[in-house]
């Protein structure tokens, strides 16, 4: 089943329509826009910015593949030091190594073993 053709008149009030709608899209744009960063509420705020991206990139659109997610991968991390440099000594290099190795040591003997007891808050 088509469309039947437009009249005259339907077609001169869809050109009518159009040039308004084109008219008023940069001022809806901007209003959409106002929403989605000052908006009070922050659902509305989301559901602005929602709708621009759909109106960008389609509803559909993922900005990471699916296969990508299962996928790992190691972030190197280069820090620069700036002021003074930290010298490495041999306690840090043993607790990194440690670290790295998952030993762990309890090393919580200098501990009170009734920690607590005469801690009674009196507010």
């Amino acid at each position: 089943m088509s469309r039947r053709p437009l009249s005259i008149w339907e077609k001169e009030r869809k050109e009518q329509f159009d040039k308004k709608l084109r008219e008023y899209s940069t001022e809806c744009l901007e209003q959409i826009h106002l929403i989605a960063t000052k908006g009070l509420d922050m659902r509305t705020r989301l559901l602005a910015n929602q709708y621009i991206v759909d109106k960008c990139f389609g509803k559909d659109y993922k900005a990471i593949d699916s296969g990508m997610e299962s996928l790992t991968s190691n972030v190197t991390i280069n820090l620069i030091p700036t002021g003074e440099t930290y010298q490495q000594n041999k306690e840090d290099e043993q607790e990194i190594w440690e670290v790295e190795n998952n030993i762990i040591i309890d090393d919580t003997s200098d501990l009170d073993d009734e920690w607590g007891e005469d801690d009674i808050y009196m507010g």
